[in-house]
């Protein structure tokens, strides 16, 4: 929450939030990724809306992996996104439940 007061009181009115596909699985996320991100993003909202900043959702890891760098969930540094129709169908899913 301190960091969100900071932000209000140097002029931020927006902050971006990178989470990982599978926030949508929360709190019992696949192997390797572990729970708690629902919760941290919850927290966030909660602290962002007391000070009035607004949050914009990045939807930073998809699965599949986009690029097949660490950054981007891949396990094995593989990008299985683009080629995938089940991973660009899971993507939409995880955008609708975020959206939700």
């Amino acid at each position: 929450m301190e960091d969100f007061k900071f932000l209000y009181e140097h002029g931020i009115n927006t902050v971006r939030i990178p989470v990982g596909w599978w926030i949508a699985y929360d709190p019992d996320p696949p192997n390797p990724f572990i729970g708690g991100s629902l919760e941290a993003l919850d927290n966030a909202f909660s602290w962002a809306q007391e000070y009035d900043i607004k949050c914009i959702i990045d939807l930073h890891a998809a699965p599949g992996s986009q690029n097949g760098m660490e950054h981007s969930a891949s396990i094995d540094g593989f990008t299985e996104w683009p080629t995938s129709p089940d991973y660009i169908s899971k993507s939409l899913r995880v955008i609708e439940f975020l959206i939700s």
